[in-house]
């Protein structure tokens, strides 16, 4: 992204969103641009889907849980694309108190979760979502992240988005390291402390931007 400008000499910095950041991460349509239909191909579409498995190329389909079927959680909203690149699980504004997890989807590549009612991210909450590149948590109530909450996203994750929570400090014991992560949202939180290691490149070894505007540092 254009807005982020970042310096060579900086390894982390903090940069104000701008319009059209909110209108793409906030609002989780970061890849997603107008196009014709006319010029659109078979890859640009997506299809929804409440239970998502392919007998002649998977062989589980009969189970709950196996690798390649997809079980759309009950109220959410669940599409994949042609190429089953993109698999989206989309539980946003549910009054949701805690995270479906019933049967884990394993291809998942997006995962939102906001303007829900989650209070605390338990600890191995999303285990099973090995694929996951995005998760969207913005707009909760989450005043607590348990250790190993995110353990299955700590090689996949790009962005996370924790943005207008309730969390106050973080614990690099308990948040874990991320080694794909390209940006961090953490805006409008009470936040009054971050240790030290938080910036600590073992951790974040990718982190190209650090959102913390609002917060009570």
């Amino acid at each position: 992204y254009d807005e982020y400008d970042m310096s060579e000499s900086v390894d982390y910095a903090v940069y104000y969103p701008n319009e059209d950041f909110k209108q793409n991460i906030y609002a989780s349509n970061a890849r997603y641009k107008e196009k014709l239909i006319i010029n659109s191909q078979k890859q640009d579409y997506l299809c929804s889907y409440e239970d998502h498995c392919k007998p002649n190329e998977c062989d589980c389909c009969v189970f709950l849980h196996c690798h390649c079927r997809s079980i759309c959680p009950a109220k959410c909203k669940c599409y994949y694309d042609a190429k089953k690149a993109q698999n989206i699980i989309d539980c946003s504004n549910l009054m949701l108190s805690e995270v479906p997890g019933e049967n884990p989807i394993e291809s998942a590549t997006d995962i939102r979760l906001n303007s829900n009612e989650l209070k605390v991210v338990k600890s191995q909450t999303f285990f099973g979502y090995a694929q996951v590149k995005f998760l969207y948590l913005q707009d909760n109530q989450i005043d607590l992240i348990e250790k190993d909450a995110f353990e299955d996203l700590k090689n996949t994750l790009k962005v996370l988005n924790l943005a207008r929570n309730r969390l106050e400090s973080f614990n690099m014991n308990d948040f874990g390291s991320f080694l794909e992560l390209e940006i961090l949202i953490l805006s409008q939180n009470p936040i009054r402390q971050i240790e030290n290691q938080f910036v600590n490149q073992a951790y974040f070894p990718k982190l190209k931007a650090l959102y913390l505007t609002r917060t009570s540092l």
